[in-house]
């Protein structure tokens, strides 16, 4: 008798320790969706940062990630982006640098990857690596005024004048913009020879005489003028009667600095004329 009594206990048993675990399981399973309910809409808020224009506030929060989530592909991608928006440029070469290598494939579709590494070089006045991410992203297909500006910058900057005046005038910029970018960095690279026709180039386009004047200025300089020449040339330049008086008593100086001092009194007496 006491042997079936027993044995009806522990059938009785049985089904609850199975209600139990089916309990256990079932608040497993909810305990889980909650946790990732949790993690969704953490996520999605995070996420909302970026897309609303909160960078600061997306770069925040991704710093208190750990450092396997700050390396998934989208969040690195887009703390990339927002460091470029808020101008840290050297967060983005690391940032996106560390995408190229993670994620290579990946990198390859996307164009702005590659311009926004460019233009961070470039705000970095490393203009060769500059050129070579500019360059790819637009052979990937991206495509602005300010690409195109960019590229013409690092383009002259590493000596690439003919790259570079294409890209500056796709840009938007004038023949003339250009033209004094480029003379720039020919005087930078000690190309004077060139430098100087450049300045002829600008003399034909000047759009006034304070502009002729300063443009002579620049090529007396590099073909080391006397002031004499200098202003003899402009004297015989410029017709504005305010500039020409100006014109006039500089070059009385030149020839104060030489000794001829008749010369020079003659020159004053024309330029006290041009004022009465």
């Amino acid at each position: 008798m006491k042997r079936v009594e027993r044995r009806d206990r522990k059938s009785s048993i049985v089904p609850l320790l199975l209600l139990a675990a089916c309990l256990a399981v079932l608040l497993a399973v909810f305990l889980t969706a909650l946790q990732d309910h949790r993690r969704e809409r953490e996520e999605a808020a995070f996420l909302e940062l970026f897309y609303d224009g909160d960078y600061q506030g997306f770069i925040t929060e991704y710093q208190q990630l750990d450092e396997v989530r700050r390396v998934t592909e989208t969040y690195l991608y887009l703390y990339g982006i927002s460091c470029y928006s808020l101008g840290d440029y050297d967060a983005v070469i690391d940032s996106l640098t560390l995408f190229n290598m993670l994620y290579p494939v990946t990198s390859e579709n996307l164009p702005l990857l590659k311009y926004l590494l460019g233009a961070s070089f470039f705000f970095n006045a490393t203009y060769d690596e500059a050129l070579e991410y500019l360059q790819s992203a637009a052979a990937a297909g991206y495509d602005s005024v300010k690409l195109q500006l960019l590229i013409g910058l690092a383009a002259g900057f590493e000596g690439a004048y003919g790259e570079a005046k294409q890209h500056l005038l796709a840009s938007g910029l004038s023949e003339r913009q250009a033209g004094y970018f480029l003379l720039d960095r020919y005087v930078e690279h000690g190309e004077t020879e060139t430098a100087v026709r450049q300045v002829d180039s600008l003399l034909r386009v000047a759009a006034d005489e304070q502009e002729v004047i300063d443009l002579y200025r620049r090529k007396a300089g590099l073909e080391s003028w006397d002031d004499v020449t200098l202003y003899l040339l402009l004297a015989e330049t410029v017709t504005d009667s305010v500039l020409l008086h100006d014109i006039y008593l500089e070059l009385a100086d030149a020839y104060e600095g030489i000794g001829n001092l008749i010369e020079a009194r003659s020159l004053r007496v024309r330029a006290a004329d041009l004022v009465r």
